[in-house]
């Protein structure tokens, strides 16, 4: 019944916008348990329809999540573009145009630093590994001013199995250190990743991004895991999707106690 229904609510947006006649996104996607950021307005809808219905009369709305376990300020609407992210959220269910490309965010947020450009693996292509680039560790203290990881490079195929061209951002520091490749268990994709992160420092170095890890349909995948800070949540691309890009938010060598890596989100593709 509640499929029946999911299907129904579909039907009717696409009515909806039909009707509006000013945008096009007439085929939405359903995906349980996530909610999107930011958020243009939020607002309470005593049904999902009220909520698509709040979404249609706002032209810069794309996507927009329902909770129906509450009645407050339970719909949140949006506009898809780069700055668009999904989180996990158990009450949530949000609806997003076919073909969309699914921006993961995990738990902790960076502070510090500008965002890269996305990289994306070739069309039809998914990541199934990655190796990373770390600072040369030189001592605690602000005098050494360390970081955490300087690069990232995520390895990419096809559903085939056909190796396509890899992904890389690396701030290019030559003490860097290169860590081991690794790659997801018997030939699998990566859907979900997770980051180690040392928090604020107050006075002393800060350093960020620690560590990274994918989160494969088989095992997990690490370049190296010996460094400091805490292990957060890991992060799921919806179901049916698979990690195709990311980017990285960072700084350079042009602030005190520099950090580099402060965070990376993954792009989720539905093949």
């Amino acid at each position: 019944m509640m499929k029946s229904s999911s299907f129904l609510l579909i039907a009717l947006v696409a009515l909806l916008k039909n009707i509006e006649g000013e945008r096009n996104t007439l085929t939405l996607k359903v995906i349980v348990g996530y909610k999107v950021a930011p958020v243009i307005a939020t607002f309470s809808a005593r049904s999902r329809l009220a909520c698509a219905a709040g979404c249609v009369q706002n032209q810069a709305c794309d996507v927009y999540d329902y909770k129906d376990k509450s009645n407050s300020n339970n719909c949140n609407i949006a506009a898809l573009n780069v700055d668009t992210y999904f989180e996990q959220d158990s009450d949530s269910i949000c609806y997003v145009p076919v073909g969309a490309v699914i921006s993961l965010r995990n738990e902790q947020h960076g502070l510090w630093g500008r965002w890269s450009a996305y990289q994306y693996c070739d069309e039809g292509s998914f990541v199934y590994g990655l190796r990373a680039w770390t600072d040369e560790y030189g001592g605690p203290g602000l005098a050494q001013d360390d970081c955490g990881m300087t690069g990232l490079e995520l390895y990419c195929k096809d559903l085939a199995g056909t190796v396509t061209t890899p992904i890389k951002f690396n701030l290019g520091f030559s003490d860097a250190v290169v860590r081991p490749q690794d790659t997801c268990q018997g030939g699998t994709f990566a859907l979900g990743f997770r980051m180690k992160w040392l928090g604020d420092q107050g006075d002393e170095d800060d350093v960020a991004m620690t560590t990274f890890r994918l989160h494969c349909q088989t095992g997990t995948a690490q370049s190296y895991g010996d460094l400091q800070g805490t292990w957060y949540s890991a992060a799921m691309c919806p179901p049916e999707s698979l990690i195709c890009g990311f980017r990285v938010l960072y700084q350079l060598l042009t602030v005190d106690d520099v950090t580099c890596f402060n965070e990376v989100v993954m792009a989720c593709c539905f093949p």
